[in-house]
């Protein structure tokens, strides 16, 4: 379905499941030619205004699940470790194995669109947010949510601490948008960047909440 849709094979294939591990949708992802974005697009068999069921570039309605359900589900006691898109989640089981790893689908600006109620029950919590701004919003929203869902524990990861130092130890300058699957890539070993991730993580601290309904905004 995703070569028929896309035109080719996708570079990768993330499936997300339910907690019982039964397929729901999936996300894929074409490369693009060198210095070009990337094509990332959510799979779903859906049935359209005429009846006609098949396959297409679809979301799921919202709230929409988390990637790594079913990891949720049989590790019950297990810390999470949150991180952004599918590509960083896998990248990061090897850096957090004693950890589930989970993501919400459709991007940075999606995650008030997902189902976290999942994680509550959950004692600690470690986001590790994209080297950007959107990353820093993405870290700070989903922080809030888990606040509301009364985990006690929440920690942010300071990507640009962990960004300036090469796997050698050498300082370096930044790049935009460099996340753990960019770590991996470039070498890091996983255990050592394990402990760094976690000793440039600080504690969140959730600011004024405000809230909104009907015609009424609630605002600075």
């Amino acid at each position: 379905a995703a070569a028929s849709l896309g035109r080719s094979a996708p570079d990768a294939l993330w499936k997300y499941h339910d907690g019982k591990r039964n397929l729901l949708f999936a996300v894929g992802r074409w490369n693009g030619p060198a210095g070009k974005k990337a094509k990332i697009l959510p799979i779903s068999w859906i049935r359209d205004a005429s009846g006609v069921e098949r396959f297409a570039f679809k979301h799921q309605p919202s709230p929409r699940p988390l990637y790594g359900l079913p990891e949720l589900h049989e590790r019950p006691t297990a810390s999470v470790v949150i991180v952004e898109g599918e590509k960083c989640a896998e990248a990061a089981k090897a850096v957090f194995p004693s950890s589930v790893i989970v993501t919400s689908p459709g991007g940075s600006n999606a995650a008030l669109q997902t189902d976290w109620t999942s994680l509550a029950g959950r004692i600690r919590a470690l986001i590790w947010p994209d080297l950007d701004a959107p990353g820093i919003k993405y870290a700070t929203t989903v922080a809030n949510i888990l606040v509301d869902l009364g985990i006690p524990e929440i920690l942010i990861v300071d990507a640009q601490r962990l960004a300036e130092v090469e796997p050698s130890g050498n300082r370096r300058e930044t790049t935009p948008g460099w996340d753990v699957a960019d770590a991996i890539a470039e070498g890091h070993e996983p255990g050592k960047l394990r402990a760094a991730a976690v000793e440039a993580a600080q504690p969140h601290k959730p600011g004024p909440r405000f809230l909104s309904f009907g015609s009424f905004t609630m605002s600075n």
